[in-house]
């Protein structure tokens, strides 16, 4: 074989492996953006009213299983494979998905879903290796105390199981955690000031039940009330 053989192979070589990464990869993106929808899905079902707690829990661990097959799909594609090389291709998918099962956890128990937690219920399959990795993890919990405002804001005038105030509460820890870190990362400095304002409405909420609960009119919604809100960038 001589070396105009051997540079053709060569190129041929690395046709082939782009082309099986591209067709890897376009997979992947199908993948992440099925798992979006799927996690959207089990955020708004979360966040229905008037329809028991435990039965909202059921459905959504029904949906998390799929998105769970959703999840081992592209595990089976990154298989022998560098996970960083088509991290952009699944983490917009992984990061709402975090944000569906921390919203589906905190329902449940409360608290916070940890990290190795999340991996070893639905990031490891088979033995492989896990493909979550810590800034899809925080860039879903950033995102949580969105749905926790809608769940406080959504309990006004509800007899609601959650606890308002431990909403809040929780609320505040996750934006205290963050704000130590946050100027580390442009895109968790945005999520962080979004967090700031869900907080700032969830302790309106809190103002509107413990303060003004006996001005309210029993026609009272959610929506008459108008939140006001700011978040200077400097001020995180």
């Amino acid at each position: 074989m001589d070396e105009n053989d051997e540079l053709q192979n060569l190129f041929l070589w690395v046709r082939d492996r782009l082309d099986s990464r591209n067709d890897k990869r376009e997979k992947i993106l199908k993948f992440s953006r099925d798992i979006t929808n799927e996690s959207k899905k089990v955020i708004f079902s979360l966040l229905r009213k008037g329809i028991p707690t435990e039965m909202l829990l059921s459905e959504a661990e029904i949906k998390l299983q799929f998105l769970k097959k959703l999840l081992s799909y592209i595990s089976e594609e990154l298989k022998e494979e560098d996970a960083y090389m088509f991290h952009k291709s699944f983490s917009f998918g992984v990061q709402e998905f975090i944000e569906a099962v921390s919203l589906y956890f905190f329902i449940k128990n409360e608290t916070l879903i940890e990290f190795d937690n999340v991996c070893n219920q639905y990031f490891i399959f088979h033995g492989s290796k896990s493909f979550l990795f810590p800034q899809d993890y925080l860039g879903g919990i950033a995102d949580l105390t969105g749905e926790l405002m809608r769940v406080a804001v959504n309990s006004l005038g509800v007899d609601d199981n959650l606890n308002i105030t431990k909403i809040c509460e929780f609320a505040r820890l996750v934006y205290k955690q963050f704000s130590v870190f946050v100027s580390l990362d442009p895109e968790l400095f945005r999520k962080v000031c979004v967090m700031k304002s869900s907080l700032i409405k969830i302790e309106n909420t809190i103002y509107i039940l413990k303060v003004r609960g006996a001005e309210l009119s029993e026609n009272f919604t959610p929506t008459s009330f108008q939140f006001e809100m700011e978040c200077p960038e400097n001020d995180i």
